[in-house]
């Protein structure tokens, strides 16, 4: 289970509701904020997880929610709305982890960090099982290689929706295709491709055919 829970929303008996709910599924600490500033001062200090209420105004979810995932490590952003909301899609694709509709309930609140929670752990696991078996740049250039490939796929190939999903600017996506010598991005590049031999090769029989011609002409005059 994760021991610190940010919750933020705009009207209190939404932020009771959930922060007693949390309590008595046994979160060690639930960090009740009212409003962004006292969420991203939380985040700056690190928490497990983070319920953000997309009802609250002036896309104040969608600026926390951006701020959260991109801050290291990035907590799990769990999205709750009284169902439909414009600003779903958007966090969405900003890289929220789950949606809950509002009402909640414990079991679905409970199997949503739980989820969380075990995501986690493997991710950990994962890493740790790695020391003294790989190196350390190569472990990383793997991570970087695997996410800038399913960031892209969850973006549809859209480079600047990748970028957002990782955190990073859309030159730094370039320069990770670059490294990794993806085809798109030779097409795509300002400087065009080395040409190979055998595109070169036919331009001296050409020219030689030109000059002959034109000395089969003046002789003929």
């Amino acid at each position: 289970m994760l021991d610190q829970v940010l919750v933020v929303a705009c009207e209190r008996p939404e932020r009771t509701a959930l922060t007693s709910m949390l309590s008595e599924l046994g979160v060690s600490s639930v960090i009740d904020a009212e409003g962004p500033e006292h969420a991203l001062t939380a985040i700056a200090r690190g928490v497990d997880a983070a319920f953000l209420f997309a009802s609250m105004p002036d896309g104040i979810a969608l600026r926390v929610a951006r701020d959260a995932l991109r801050a290291c490590p990035a907590p799990p952003v769990i999205v709750v709305s009284q169902g439909p909301h414009p600003d779903l899609f958007a966090l969405a694709r900003a890289g929220a982890a789950a949606h809950l509709n509002w009402p909640l309930n414990p079991e679905e609140v409970w199997q949503c960090l739980e989820a969380t929670s075990l995501s986690t752990d493997l991710l950990e696991a994962d890493v740790r099982s790695l020391v003294g078996r790989v190196g350390i740049k190569d472990a990383q250039g793997w991570v970087r290689k695997t996410m800038l490939e399913h960031a892209l796929d969850a973006s549809h190939g859209s480079r600047r929706a990748a970028a957002r999903l990782l955190g990073v600017t859309r030159p730094a996506i370039q320069r990770m295709l670059r490294e990794n010598g993806d085809p798109t991005f030779q097409k795509s590049s300002t400087s065009p491709p080395p040409l190979r031999r055998s595109v070169l090769r036919p331009i001296p029989t050409v020219v030689s055919t030109v000059a002959e011609v034109t000395k089969r002409r003046r002789r003929s005059i």
